[in-house]
């Protein structure tokens, strides 16, 4: 007889067992998806560390002209997941200089460009982090 896994009820000593087994015990941790932490142990490193991380970013980061050209300036945080082998994946913009869109683009360009980061750790354990990156945009006087 075939049951719903609506149908399933907690049963037994451990509130997290899920009945009928399906090929033994499913717990509440088998069936999570691991979602990036905020804050690790030992948070990721761009390798080199920060001073490296900055040298790289005035490599690559192009003033966009428009915005030069009109004095335009200000920070753009984004955000990235520096997942266990210390790629990075899931970059979002999570504030923008308001009305320069080319801003936002330029940083999305230069993430793209970084190598992989030395992964953060819990207990000696390679872990996905979430990690925020300010970028300055400053005409120099």
């Amino acid at each position: 007889q075939k049951e719903s896994l609506l149908n399933m009820q907690s049963q037994g000593s451990d509130p997290f067992e899920v009945y009928p087994p399906i090929g033994g015990k499913i717990s509440i941790d088998t069936l999570k998806t691991e979602a990036p932490l905020k804050f690790a142990e030992k948070m990721p490193e761009y390798v080199g560390g920060m001073s490296a991380l900055y040298k790289f970013i005035e490599a690559n980061v192009k003033y966009p002209n428009e915005e030069r050209n009109t004095g335009v300036q200000g920070t753009v945080y984004a955000k990235i997941v520096v997942n266990k082998d210390g790629s990075i994946s899931n970059t979002t913009i999570v504030k923008s200089i308001a009305g320069h869109p080319n801003f936002d683009q330029e940083v999305l360009r230069v993430i793209k460009l970084m190598p992989n980061w030395i992964p953060g750790e819990n207990n000696d354990q390679k872990v996905t982090v979430e990690y925020t990156l300010p970028f300055r945009f400053k005409i120099p006087d």
